[in-house]
């Protein structure tokens, strides 16, 4: 059973079209996952762990020698190719909330012509699934993050699961580096700290990881589309009450002070202290202070 059809799969497939058993072909279609008949269809991927084979670092299914499937943008991103469909994703944004991800994002798709997928976990996109030429991750000091949540939201429930599975990338490193794993993937984390109030800077750093050329024109163009100031009248528009799909800003999105690093300095001790014991890593690692 071939169960893509040769004349509407995406290209990244044919070379997996080979079957090893009856129903089965090289990449584990029909064996872990089970996908829609084409791209055209819009089914969910199945997915399912094996007996005795280790797991891949999002826990839904094995952990695999190359990538599999390609991603389709997601509907939020609400980018369509011309005939209609979304498009492929070249790259996978991720990282937590209240990092600058959103910022990240526009710059991402407009740098890669809309073929940017975005999300705060790691599951749902996974990168050992998933077909992307690189992973980029958002992170930020969690006591400006967990703060900026509370001033836009009143709540920090939200930013429990993108901590952990922010996590996950990190251990994706570690593997690599220690294995020698899939050396075609490359995942690179964007630190919040690094770029606030160097908005040019960034583009023409993300362009630089990207591999896309950026005139000095053209990153002029996207930081008039992108930069603070213009996400901060989004936020305070009308339309902000519900998330614009085009740019992401939702309403109180952007501060009075702009996301100015060192606001969580107020953020309640508790909150502070419970940081620093489940998610020591990210101190470590990203050599944040954990003075309270």
């Amino acid at each position: 059973m071939n169960f893509f059809d040769e004349n509407s799969a995406p290209p990244s497939f044919m070379k997996n079209w080979q079957q090893i058993m009856p129903g089965v072909t090289q990449d584990g279609h029909g064996l872990w996952w089970r996908g829609p008949e084409t791209r055209e269809q819009r089914l969910a991927i199945y997915l399912a762990n094996l007996p005795n084979v280790y797991p891949c670092l999002c826990g839904d299914h094995p952990l695999p020698s190359k990538p599999v499937a390609p991603c389709n943008i997601a509907a939020f991103d609400g980018l369509r190719s011309a005939n209609g469909l979304r498009n492929i994703a070249r790259y996978l944004l991720s990282g937590i909330p209240r990092s600058g991800s959103t910022a990240v994002w526009q710059v991402m798709t407009l740098l890669s012509g809309g073929t940017t997928n975005k999300s705060h976990e790691f599951g749902d996109v996974c990168p050992l699934f998933y077909i992307y030429e690189k992973v980029f991750c958002c992170v930020r000091h969690p006591f400006d993050a967990y703060f900026s949540a509370l001033r836009a939201f009143e709540k920090t429930s939200m930013m429990e699961k993108p901590m952990k599975e922010l996590y996950k990338f990190r251990r994706l490193q570690v593997f690599q580096e220690s294995t020698g794993y899939r050396p075609d993937l490359h995942v690179h984390f964007i630190k919040y700290e690094d770029f606030w109030d160097k908005e040019l800077e960034r583009i023409e750093h993300l362009a630089s990881l990207m591999e896309v050329d950026c005139s000095a024109e053209e990153a002029q163009l996207i930081l008039a589309y992108t930069n603070v100031g213009r996400n901060k009248e989004r936020s305070l528009s009308p339309e902000a009450e519900t998330p614009n799909t085009n740019t992401g800003i939702h309403k109180g999105h952007v501060g009075t002070l702009k996301g100015k690093p060192g606001q969580g300095a107020a953020l309640p001790s508790q909150i502070k202290k419970d940081l620093i014991k489940n998610h020591s890593w990210i101190f470590e690692h990203f050599n944040y202070s954990t003075e309270l």
